[in-house]
């Protein structure tokens, strides 16, 4: 049976606008991510698409879709070749899910933490600093020493959320092992793609030619000198939520 996924694709951006015209949200949603692990088009025009596609038609499985490719491409630079296995069987468990009935759940958790006090007294202590030498920009270096306190307690809020289980990595973004067998036994057209040879080869290279990441001391440097900020977020609980595919 031929495979209703695989098109020709075109590289005139009015083209693509339009391939999921007439069809259902969730298999222009899958046609257009199939594409785009193929090679056949942009990573930012297949993000694109799914706006499009969740915008219209409000499906939260689109929405997971979308989400993800927001997030892996926000440097607008993603292609196949950046892809690891793990995160590739990911996207294969997106399609499927793209394929098939299950409803989405979204699970919140909360935990409450002694960090919450100690940023309080943190950013009270900031306070003081401000009534005593009054408002300016030598506040930006006085706020660095209450800087460096959120940035410890940034980790240790961290601490507070639960590595996720090795099985939870497996079926995600399915919620338990049946909930992803019933969408297994009740696909209409999925078919499961390999990892592409070239794919790992791309990783191999990309490994042996990685730099230090330096990016990440600027942000650093922003975040001690407007420590009040973030210190007034964590006052707040530390919570997560998460959202689940379930069998319906």
């Amino acid at each position: 049976m031929d495979n209703p996924y695989e098109f020709n694709m075109s590289t005139a951006d009015d083209d693509f606008s339009q391939i999921h015209a007439g069809l259902p949200p969730r298999e222009a949603a899958a046609m257009m991510i199939r594409a785009w692990l193929d090679g056949q088009c942009s990573g930012f025009d297949v993000s694109m698409g799914l706006q499009s596609l969740f915008g219209t038609k409000h499906d939260p499985a689109i929405a997971i879709a979308y989400e993800t490719f927001w997030c892996e491409e926000s440097d607008q630079r993603l292609s196949p070749g950046s892809l690891t296995k793990p995160v590739w069987d990911y996207w294969q468990r997106i399609l499927l899910l793209l394929d098939s009935d299950c409803r989405i759940v979204e699970e919140k958790t909360v935990w409450q933490s002694w960090t919450q006090a100690v940023a309080a007294v943190t950013l009270i202590g900031f306070l003081f600093v401000v009534a005593r030498f009054g408002w300016g920009l030598h506040l930006f270096a006085f706020a660095m020493p209450f800087g460096v306190i959120s940035i410890i307690l940034s980790r240790q809020r961290r601490k507070l959320i639960p590595e996720p289980q090795v099985m939870e990595q497996i079926i995600e973004p399915f919620k338990t092992i049946a909930d992803l067998e019933y969408a297994y036994r009740n696909r209409r057209t999925f078919e499961k793609q390999k990892y592409r040879g070239w794919i790992a080869d791309c990783q191999l290279r990309a490994r042996s030619t990685e730099w230090p990441d330096i990016s990440i001391w600027p942000a650093f440097i922003i975040w001690m000198m407007f420590a009040p900020l973030p210190l007034a977020f964590q006052m707040f609980p530390v919570s997560q939520t998460q959202t689940r595919a379930i069998a319906p």
